[in-house]
């Protein structure tokens, strides 16, 4: 300041003496030029410096995947304070806020900050850095299904991938093809694919599909084949029937002797002994062949006693338990049966009308004597009656 002020007054100096040049021809009284100097100093008694601007710098931001573990962001700064870190929105949370380490909550946008208070050299300053929280990857967990028989409806016990990511189950949305209830055709190698949805796009990806591979075998089938009664030496030709699990038809099969069977479902008495009949089926592209069901059946002689069983009346709907009667010469006694499907039932020698039905019915009443060490079988006899609604 004070060489300042010099300047100035010699610069006066100089203006005031080429004015008295330019009039040298009249007589100049000259008064002395007194020019004063002074200095102005700024306040600053103690010498303090003045602190200097703070810059926050931060690296690249991390890459952070939601249940990917904790995350660390980078900076650097000019200052010699302590470096503080925190969030300012977002799903994320502070591990560590002297360290930078955060945790992520869930997929989304995050905004840190990172902070360092005043020093005597710094202002005190913040920044803030915006990092992108990645879904969590899923990954569809689906082993190769066991083998199945043909006619096995798919459902839960093939049909059984799971989602996870990070090591726990995701919610959402499976949707396999072929679909639960379908029925696989016989073959190896046969492929099942499910892809999913989880119900959290925001927190989870959603991953490729997923394909496995199932062996359907043959299935296994069974024949139902009820026994038979003994025959008499002259009784007529008869049928037999039996299923097979499958619904494949069944065929029958008889040694010649005692008996013969005639195509497809006849079979014929010969003579007095015993005939077994064999039901078998052979299977097909998609089953295997059922065991074979045999039954041995007795044919005895002609019988030398007879039953008398005489007429039964018709009946209505409604009508009261009755009672039937029936003698054989031999003086033994006679037992009665109805059909199955009869629309009556019996007991000892009650019968009792079962038919409801608007149509009526009938009922065909069986009597039998099975003879002894004496007698042989006596040949059966059957009356039927008609049942009216």
């Amino acid at each position: 300041m004070r060489t300042r002020l010099i300047i100035i007054a010699l610069l006066m100096l100089l203006v005031w003496r080429a004015q008295a040049q330019e009039s040298a021809a009249t007589p100049t009284v000259y008064l002395p030029l007194v020019v004063r100097a002074t200095e102005t100093t700024i306040s600053n008694p103690t010498n303090t410096p003045v602190p200097g601007s703070t810059v926050i710098s931060f690296g690249a931001a991390p890459t952070p995947t939601f249940l990917g573990g904790d995350f660390t962001v980078t900076t650097t700064t000019n200052s010699n304070g302590v470096l503080t870190y925190s969030v300012v929105s977002g799903p994320c949370s502070v591990v560590n806020a002297s360290a930078g380490t955060f945790a992520s909550t869930a997929g989304g946008t995050c905004i840190v900050q990172a902070s360092v208070a005043a020093t005597a050299n710094f202002r005190a300053a913040s920044s803030t850095q915006s990092i992108t929280i990645a879904p969590a990857t899923t990954v569809i967990a689906w082993a190769n299904p066991a083998a199945i028989a043909f006619g096995t409806a798919l459902d839960a016990t093939q049909l059984n991938a799971s989602a996870v990511a990070g090591g726990s189950a995701v919610d959402g949305t499976f949707s396999y093809n072929p679909a639960a209830g379908t029925q696989l055709n016989i073959g190896t190698g046969q492929i099942l694919s499910v892809s999913f949805t989880p119900s959290n796009t925001a927190n989870f990806t959603t991953p490729a599909a997923k394909t496995v591979t199932i062996n359907v075998s043959k299935a296994n089938q069974a024949i139902t084949f009820a026994a038979l009664p003994p025959k008499v030496v002259g009784d007529p030709n008869f049928t037999v029937s039996a299923t097979a699990s499958s619904g494949l038809v069944v065929t029958f099969s008889a040694p010649s002797g005692a008996c013969q069977h005639l195509a497809p479902t006849t079979i014929r008495i010969n003579a007095f002994g015993s005939c077994t009949v064999t039901a078998s089926q052979a299977g097909n592209a998609n089953f295997n062949a059922a065991p074979s069901v045999a039954h041995t059946f007795a044919i005895l002689n002609a019988p030398n006693q007879t039953i008398t069983f005489a007429s039964l009346s018709n009946k209505t709907v409604g009508d009261p338990p009755f009672t039937v009667s029936a003698t054989a010469s031999s003086g033994l006694l006679v037992t009665f049966t109805v059909g199955v499907n009869d629309d009556c039932t019996i007991a000892g020698t009650t019968v009792t009308i079962t038919s409801v039905s608007f149509f009526g019915g009938s009922c065909t009443v069986t009597a039998h004597q099975e003879g002894n060490l004496t007698f042989t079988t006596a040949r059966s006899v059957a009356r039927t009656f008609s049942i009216s609604p």
